[in-house]
Order: C-alpha cells, then structure tokens, then sequence
C-alpha cells in the first residue's frame, strides 16, 4: 500500500475540516458534521463508508463524492482517488464543491506522473474559482511543481496562510448574514477587506458586501463594491459564479438607478458567460426590460429610435427560444411584445398579440400580466370601435383586481377605468352611468391625469351634450 498523506498534514487538515464545517452543506439529512469529525480524527475507513452510503442513493451529491475522492488518498488509493476528484468536478464544473476536487487532483496529480493536468487544475481553479482560498492552495501548489525560488515560494505559502485566516472570517460573515445580522456581517466582511485585501477571498467577501450593502440600502456602497468585483476579478475569471453574481447584482442596481442601458449590457454579459440555463434565460429577459425601459424614455423624450421596438422584439424572442426558460419568464417576454407595438401605436397588432397571450397562458396564475393584455386589448378593440369587446376586457381587470393597482407604483388600474369612463361617454350612455363611472376615478385618484380629463370632458361637453349640462358634482 502507497503511503498515506503526511506533508503538511497538521496544517492542511486543519484548515480543510474548517472549511467543511463553515460551507454551507449540500443535502440536509447527510450529518456532515460527523463526516468532519471522522475526518478530523484519522478514521479515513468510516469517512469513506459515510460518503459511499451518502452517493449510493444519490450519485450527484458533489460533496460526498470530493470527500470519498480524500478518504482514498489517505487510505493510500491514489489512482482511486484522481479517478473520484475527476468525477466529482464533472458532477457541476462550477459548483459548490468542485473548487475543493479541483484542487485535490491537482495534488494528486502533483504526486504522479501527470504534472501538466495539475497545472491545469491550477488554471481552471483561476478562471472558475477566483473568491476561493482553494485556489490559492492551488497556486501554492502550482509554484512549487513550477519549481519558483525560494522567496517566491515562500511568499506563496503566506498568501495560503493568509487565506486561511480570511477564509474563516468570510464564514463567519455568512453565518452573520444567514442569521439576519446584517450589520454584523458587513463589520465582519470589511474587517477582512481591512485586514487581508490581497488574499482570494476577498474577492468573494467584495461580493457580499455588495449584497449586504444592498440589503441595507446602501445603492451607492453596494453599485462601488459590485463594480470592484467586476474591475478585479472579471479579466481573469469571466464565466465565474463569483463574477457571474457580481454582474447579477450590479445590473439590478443600475437598474433601481434608471443606468438602463448599463443595466442592459451587464445582463447581456450575463447572459453570455452563465453555464446555468435558467440564469441565462432570465439574463435575457432583464436584459430586455432594461432595454425596453431605455425605450420608454426616448420615445418620451422625443428622441429617434428607428427599429428600436424591432430590436427589443428580437430580444423577446430570444427568450423565449432559451434553453430552461420558465412559463413566467415567458409570459413576460411576450408581454413586452405586446407592450412594443402598443407603444408604436400599432394598436391592431398589439392587440392580436395581447389576445394570443391571453390564450397561452393562465390568467389566474399571471393575474399581472393577464391584467395588462386585457389593457391593451381593450384600447385596440376600443379604437377599432369595438365598444362590446373594448368593455369586456375591461370588466375582466375591474373584477380581479376591484380598486388595487395592477402593479403597484403605476397607474394602468386607474387608466382602465377611465377607459369605461371613455366607453360611457361615446356610447350615449345616461348621465348616472357616465358620473358613476367617473367617481370612480375622481374618488380613488382624485389629482392622476385620468381625474383631471374627466374634468375636462365634463367642461368640454358642456354647451354640445345635453347629458352634461348640469355641472359635475365631485364626490
């Protein structure tokens, strides 16, 4: 039998039983914490029988399978053991887990005649991993099959000792942050930032203050330490998780501070260097929301934008042809369709596509989206001067939403009744329709632009409808 593993055992145990006990565990009903101590105590057979019992009902559970990968190696089965780190990577190449095989093979490898793959994982521990202090053992590792000198060498190990020490503070940020301590966790993250800067880490403690800063916000800290991510870690790292959840987090702030087309070309990136498909198919659709929000703000301006709304149609479609894309991501894609040619006052074809979508999908399961086909529908049917139809998509939002916004912050609930506002006015109807309908939007919003039109119709019509000659009585 090959002998067990003894350089650096004290210090690289230590800090790989830490480590487990700080991430967060991957299958709740594995004790993982009896796994550690096994592991902790040299009982490398029970470690690994815990670990086969844990893959034998399921086969994808990566941390078991990188803790089987160790208990071979130190059971003397290296070649068993390259062979379960390989198959545990490629269990998710960018997961939780795989940081901690990618480095064990490349020890593993570092021990045998495979030095180039070592290297290798060293590099992918560089693209894939750069917030982790794995990959700075990896690059420790790497120095020395590099045969770097002395000083470089040792400078490699400070940095590893390093990360240790900001490995455990950015746990226990996390453990802070998880427990609803987000001040707490944001003095612990800065704290290393402080005292640790250069180590890998930090990069990953970057990110969560961005996130806590936000949580807090704090749009301003959060959008500066998002950006740091990106400007460090992206040259290096571009299809990351780390610097995928940076660009993620930065677009939604940018966002919240009208930068839409920043917002726009943030998700686009997204959604190029994503490997998770769900991730990439709502990339593109915040991509496209920013982008038809940009939209929104020339066509107000006035400003040209000449195969703009083609532009954001292409977006849409995109979306919706996305591997993993969801139901509710595709209602909305659709629902920006519908919403481009309304805004082009295309109101025939607007309203085609809004009664498509209220075909496709449930409207009691996306009352929202439902609610603003309905809209649409009903102001092309209206203009068409089809009264009956108008008014039917009409009453379908007054019954399901009564007097609450559609979405909330904008004012489509109050632009529908004024719409039946309008349809009691053209059609003839009595006076007591006409005035019930507009009290309705005089009482619930009395100083919105619908209120004040009303106002104007009544004083408008006064001299040529007889229904209005008597002045309107507000509630």
């Amino acid at each position: 039998m090959a002998p067990r593993v003894a350089w650096g055992l004290t210090f690289l145990l230590a800090f790989l039983a830490t480590s487990e006990r700080q991430a967060v565990a991957g299958t709740p009903e594995v004790d993982w914490a009896a796994l550690g101590a096994l592991e902790e105590q040299g009982q490398w057979q029970q470690a690994e029988a815990l670990c086969l019992e844990v893959l034998a009902r399921d086969p994808e559970v990566q941390r078991a399978a990188v803790e089987a990968g160790v208990c071979s190696l130190q059971l003397g089965r290296e070649t068993e053991a390259l062979q379960r780190f390989r198959d545990a990577v490629n269990i998710d190449q960018l997961g939780d887990w795989a940081a901690k095989a990618l480095y064990y093979e490349a020890f593993t490898c570092s021990r045998s005649d495979c030095v180039p793959e070592s290297l290798a994982c060293a590099a992918k521990l560089r693209a894939r991993f750069p917030g982790s202090a794995w990959t700075t053992q990896g690059e420790r590792l790497e120095g020395d099959l590099l045969g770097l000198d002395d000083g470089m060498r040792a400078l490699l190990r400070q940095r590893a000792a390093a990360d240790e020490v900001a490995d455990e503070l950015y746990w226990a940020g996390r453990r802070q942050a998880a427990a609803g301590d987000y001040p707490g966790a944001l003095g612990t993250m800065e704290g290393l930032l402080e005292q640790l800067p250069n180590t890998r880490t930090a990069f990953s403690a970057w990110l969560s203050v961005a996130n806590i800063r936000a949580k807090l916000g704090d749009r301003g800290g959060a959008t500066a330490a998002a950006e740091h991510v990106l400007a460090t870690a992206a040259p290096e790292s571009a299809a990351s998780r780390l610097v995928c959840g940076a660009r993620d987090r930065l677009a939604h702030l940018y966002q919240l501070q009208h930068r839409k087309v920043e917002a726009a070309q943030l998700f686009d990136q997204l959604a190029a260097y994503s490997t998770v498909p769900e991730e990439v198919a709502d990339a593109k659709l915040q991509a496209a929301g920013a982008f038809m929000e940009a939209l929104f703000v020339s066509a107000r301006d006035g400003e040209p934008h000449a195969g703009a709304w083609d532009v954001l149609r292409a977006r849409c479609a995109e979306v919706l042809t996305t591997p993993g894309v969801t139901e509710a991501q595709a209602v909305r894609a659709d629902l920006m369709t519908v919403e481009s040619f309304h805004w082009e006052l295309r109101l025939s074809e607007s309203r085609q596509q809004a009664e498509g979508l209220l075909t496709r999908y449930d409207g009691a399961r996306y009352p929202q989206e439902a609610a603003t086909a309905h809209l649409v529908a009903g102001e092309g049917r209206q203009v068409a001067g089809d009264y009956a139809g108008a008014l039917e998509h009409y009453r379908w939002i007054t019954e399901r939403f009564g007097l609450r916004e559609i979405w909330p912050g904008l004012d489509n609930l109050a632009r529908t009744y004024f719409r039946i506002f309008n349809l009691s006015v053209y059609t003839g109807a009595p006076r007591a329709e006409v005035d019930a309908a507009a009290f309705v939007v005089l009482r619930n919003w009395p100083r919105s632009r619908y209120a004040d039109l009303i106002r104007r119709t009544y004083s408008a019509r006064r001299s040529s409808d007889p229904r209005f000659a008597a002045p309107l009585a507000e509630p």
